[in-house]
């Protein structure tokens, strides 16, 4: 008897009677399971099939033999937005190799509500579902008729499993019947389904976890005294945390945790056939979960299947701010380029007119034009004039550079009185100061990191690992190396705030805890736990992570965990003394100057007795007298 496939896209419960099966039953399981697309196995008489056909005619109705079926399967179970049934007769020869084929592909999971109608053998059918791939998300109804009431009366039970693949059983709980006068009746028993079907009867569950510290902890004993461990974070802590949450779920499950160590992550493994690290034990269903938390991204999409959020990484570039962005030199600050360069161009030409008028009129040696030069430039920082000057033209242009010079200094000084006064803005707020700025940069040698650089398409982070991080000495480094080269000052280090801010805590001062500043460059990455495409776990999981959300478990963990910025508690009328990096330029000028002053004594030494040994010469040749 050939069996065919009948689908019905249904937003409507109202059926007519055939001889399938009754059209009350199918109504009630459809009004119960909240269906509105149905796949219908049957084996009927021809006659049969022309009622339900001339029934469905203003739906969309589908009729195929069963070998289509079995080679465009994907196709018909393609839930989309519909939320799916599938009634079958286990009367039908064909049934159980289509039930079997089913149970093959993973088809008894939570995207489909099953009903398997059967007035036959129900000792045999409970035996013959032993041999399906049943699991913890598995939604299947048997309906079996009882033969001792009216006709069209059944009794309704759940067959549910746990996780098969790890030696679960089925699990049949009887939970009402169904006759065509009543429609279904379910009993107590149904009230307590969703709590039965939430333990997994201490099955062993595979779980992959890798840590930063596995080279001290190979063994699972010695891993899960360190996962177990609540002390405040000192390096990566989001596998506590998740192994926290794994903790929790096996006592609402009822589950044992078997480790599994991977050693590493292994971001680069993605669509590979790979096995290794954590993303290679998922992709390949070699294990139940992930302990480690893994974060959603387009191309993990296809790897694993995320169940929620646990916990959000916060990855910011932390540094101590400098007073002076060191953009710029301290001491040009107080005016802009086109300022210093119109100061400048005043001073040339109150020089120049000075030489010029004085040389026209009383013929000026070079000497005295440098003593001019010197008295012009002397006015910038309000030194008097020592020299007498009678020309009323000279005097006039004296006079106007004397005030010119007097404004500028006055508002160069009252500058540099407020930079050591007042705190200055924070210049750098962006990735972009951060390049311009002559801050070194770092960041952890961690895999998520490394991740992030290597598959980024932003340009400004790309820029920033070409120029800052690969020419750094310390651009790869660990948390504690970083945090030491923040506290020295003039290095922005990338670090994960959960357990980069204890160490910071713990070592910096209040004035440097004051000067920390951080910047983003990493958006607020949702941390998830995981498990492999398909599992019959991600439903569960997700319920009890609810639960421990509601009872404020997963907050608890958070607050152990992850780690604020330290509170700045210095009042606002504290200033900063002056530091030797503040004023670093004008050693290097002083010494600049010096350098050049002995550069040029040695010269006039060097001059003046060359010339004497010449004078001499040319003496001795005139009165060789001189000789005796």
């Amino acid at each position: 008897m050939k069996a065919f496939l009948k689908t019905l896209c249904l937003f409507s419960y109202m059926f007519a009677a055939s001889s399938f099966v009754e059209h009350s039953l199918i109504s009630g399981f459809t009004s119960h399971k909240t269906i509105n697309a149905i796949i219908m196995f049957h084996c009927g008489p021809s006659e049969s099939i022309a009622s339900l056909y001339a029934y469905s005619k203003s739906f969309l109705s589908i009729y195929v033999p069963s070998t289509t079926f079995y080679t465009n399967h994907y196709r018909f179970m393609s839930t989309g937005d519909h939320r799916f049934g599938l009634i079958a007769d286990l009367s039908c020869p064909s049934t159980k190799d289509l039930l079997q084929f089913c149970s093959d592909r993973s088809y008894f999971n939570e995207s489909y509500r099953w009903l398997l109608v059967n007035g036959v053998d129900s000792n045999y059918t409970f035996s013959y579902l032993e041999s399906l791939n049943l699991n913890i998300d598995t939604h299947l109804t048997l309906a079996i008729r009882n033969l001792d009431q009216v006709e069209g009366s059944y009794e309704l039970f759940e067959v549910y499993g746990t996780i098969r693949r790890r030696g679960g059983k089925n699990h049949v709980v009887k939970v009402g019947f169904e006759n065509s006068g009543t429609g279904i009746s379910l009993d107590r028993t149904h009230n307590n389904l969703a709590k039965s079907r939430t333990c997994l009867d201490g099955l062993p569950l595979r779980a992959v976890v890798t840590t930063p510290q596995r080279k001290n902890y190979m063994k699972s004993s010695f891993i899960e005294d360190y996962l177990l461990n609540l002390d405040p974070p000192r390096s990566f802590s989001s596998d506590r945390l998740g192994y926290q949450m794994s903790v929790l779920l096996s006592e609402f499950l009822k589950f044992r945790i078997q480790l599994i160590i991977a050693d590493d992550w292994h971001f680069n493994e993605i669509d590979t056939n790979s096995s290794k690290g954590v993303i290679g034990q998922l992709q390949n269903n070699l294990v139940d979960f992930s302990i480690a938390p893994l974060s959603l991204r387009t191309e993990s999409v296809a790897a694993f299947d995320v169940i929620m959020p646990i916990t959000a990484t916060r990855v910011m570039i932390v540094f101590r701010h400098p007073k002076n962005s060191f953009t710029r030199n301290i001491f040009l600050l107080p005016f802009r380029n086109t300022v210093w360069a119109a100061v400048s161009t005043i001073m040339i030409v109150a020089c120049t007119f000075l030489l010029v008028d004085l040389y026209i009129k009383t013929r000026t040696n070079f000497y005295e034009t440098c003593e001019i030069l010197l008295t012009v430039l002397g006015f910038l920082g309000r030194q008097p004039m020592t020299s007498g000057i009678d020309l009323a033209s000279a005097r006039i242009v004296i006079i106007a550079s004397i005030f010119f010079c007097f404004i500028v200094h006055q508002f160069y000084s009252t500058f540099i009185i407020s930079y050591l006064l007042v705190s200055p803005p924070k210049s750098i707020q962006t990735v972009e100061d951060l390049l311009s700025s002559n801050l070194k940069c770092g960041i952890e040698d961690f895999a998520y990191n490394l991740d992030f650089f290597n598959t980024t398409k932003d340009d400004i982070a790309l820029k920033l690992y070409k120029n800052k991080i690969l020419t750094n000495k310390h651009g790869l480094t660990d948390i504690n190396t970083g945090i030491k080269l923040v506290k020295r000052g003039g290095y922005a280090f990338l670090m994960d705030c959960s357990y980069g801010y204890p160490l910071v805590f713990e070592s910096f001062n209040e004035k440097q805890i004051c000067d920390l500043h951080e910047i983003s460059l990493l958006p607020l990455q949702p941390l998830y736990l995981a498990v492999p495409k398909g599992s019959p776990l991600k439903e569960a999981f997700r319920i009890m992570l609810r639960r421990a959300v509601e009872t404020g478990s997963t907050d608890r963990y958070n607050r152990i965990f992850n780690s604020r910025k330290p509170r700045c508690t210095m009042k606002d009328a504290t200033f900063d003394q002056v530091q030797l990096v503040d004023i670093a330029s004008l050693y290097r000028f002083l010494a600049l100057g010096g350098a050049l002053g002995m550069g040029i004594l040695l010269v006039e030494i060097i001059e003046s007795r060359i010339r004497t040994y010449f004078e001499m010469k040319n003496f001795l040749q005139k009165y060789p007298v001189w000789l005796d």
